[in-house]
Parts: structure tokens; C-alpha cells; sequence
């Protein structure tokens, strides 16, 4: 597809010139290798961007067996930033890999990272109000809040992890202020659309994804003995 196609193709969107010109770039320009990562930060590569929670088209730029064409996936987008799509994530550009909910949750004791056990404390770094569940699954409570920092090591006021733990057991609350820079790609896999709170959300067994004005909350029950359930009424719960 020529750059002139694609201007066609965006010409009809609620977009700026500058996020249409970085989307053509993106999508003529040639992908590496398809993404393994569960979760990608900054996703560019859309034929269509279209209003929350609709139907959407992305492309990218694939070369195999030394030619280059488009795939498309249709998916979900919600919140404005988040893209869920029914096929591969398409390749992008390599994140930090401690942003990604698979690698934050399966580092989740890395002392490195700035942690507290107070909201207040956490929350004066904090570029966005951190609303935490004040329903918890039995025998769960707070075990901290993790920060990031950024590469000049100050704190990254866009992002916190939240650890509830029984034990051994973990349920995973990543929450992030959604723009562009913090937007991502993941796959939708069984999850389905729902509404709580008047919020649309995804559910899938063990995990919920919501976007609460502008703020994506991200539950994990992986490594928790509960179900989507429970992680429901603590997003209900949240005020």
C-alpha cells in the first residue's frame, strides 16, 4: 500500500496530522521478527484508529521468505489507548521489558524498584490519583506499591504496580496513565467485553482489564487462588 492510500485511509479519522504522519511511517515501514512479548508500549502501526471500545484495523509491515506485505487484526480498542487484537501483536520497536505485565508480575520482589506500603507516599510521585480497591478476596491485604524510575533514575510518575498477597499467593494490579506514549498493543486472547461501574471492561478467567477516567487498571489472578469474580468486585470497589 502506497503512502497516498494510506493518507486516504486516515484522511477520515479524528487524528492529529502529526499521529497520521508517524502511522504511515510505521506501517510502510519493514517489522522485525513477530513480538513474543504479552504487552508493547507504544503501538503505531493502525490502518484504522477508531472511537473507544469499536472495532478496529491494524497493519504492519511483515518481510518473509524476502517479501514484504500487510496483515490485518481486528480487535478492541479501550480507553482511547489500549489495543487488543485477535491475531499476533504486530512487531514494533523493542520496549522496556519491565514495563510489560508479564515481566512485572513475575518480578514482583526485585527490591531495586522503588516500593512503598503507603498510598500517600506512593501517590506524591504519582502524575495521575491512584484509587485502590477497598474490597480485598479473604485473607488478602496490601503488600506494597512499586514505581518505576525512568533512565535518569527519577521516578516515572505514569506507572504503579500493586501487590495483594495471602502467602505464597499473588493477585497483580498494574495501573498506568493512558497517552500516547504509555499506550500499548496485547492480545485479546478469551477475554470478553463487559461493563462495571458503568466502565467497559475485558474479562477474561483470571484477569481484568479496565480503563477508570483515563487510568488502566490491569488485575492478575495467575498466581491467586480466585477468579474473575472476585477481581470484579474489587474493581466495583473502587471509588
Amino acid at each position: 500500500m502506497k503512502k497516498h492510500q494510506l493518507r486516504q485511509a486516515f484522511s477520515g479519522m479524528h487524528i492529529t496530522a502529526e499521529l497520521q504522519q508517524r502511522l504511515i511511517e510505521n506501517c510502510t515501514r519493514s517489522a522485525a521478527a513477530e513480538a513474543k512479548a504479552k504487552a508493547y508500549r507504544l503501538p503505531r502501526r493502525w490502518l484504522a484508529l477508531a472511537a473507544s471500545l469499536t472495532l478496529f484495523v491494524a497493519c504492519f509491515s511483515q518481510t518473509t521468505y524476502g517479501s514484504s506485505f500487510y496483515e490485518k487484526f481486528v480487535g478492541v480498542v479501550l480507553g482511547g489507548h489500549t489495543y487488543y487484537l485477535t491475531g499476533p501483536v504486530p512487531a514494533n520497536d523493542v520496549p522496556d521489558p519491565s514495563l510489560t505485565k508479564d515481566s512485572s508480575e513475575e518480578n514482583h520482589t526485585d527490591s531495586r524498584r522503588p516500593g512503598f506500603t503507603d498510598l500517600a507516599e506512593a501517590q506524591a510521585y504519582l502524575d495521575f490519583e491512584l484509587k485502590l480497591p477497598t474490597y480485598l478476596p479473604e485473607g488478602y491485604q496490601l503488600d506494597r506499591i512499586s514505581l518505576y524510575t525512568t533512565n535518569n533514575d527519577a521516578i516515572s510518575g505514569e506507572y504503579a504496580d500493586i501487590f495483594f498477597t495471602k502467602g505464597k499467593r499473588l493477585i497483580y494490579l498494574q495501573t498506568r496513565l493512558m497517552n500516547e506514549k504509555t499506550s500499548f498493543a496485547t492480545e485479546l486472547g478469551n477475554m470478553k467485553l463487559t461493563e462495571i461501574n458503568g466502565y467497559s471492561a475485558l474479562q477474561g478467567r483470571k484477569n481484568l482489564d479496565v480503563d477508570i477516567n483515563g487510568v488502566m487498571y490491569m488485575f492478575s489472578a495467575s498466581k491467586a487462588d480466585v477468579g474473575a469474580d472476585e477481581l470484579i468486585k474489587m474493581v466495583e470497589s473502587i471509588d
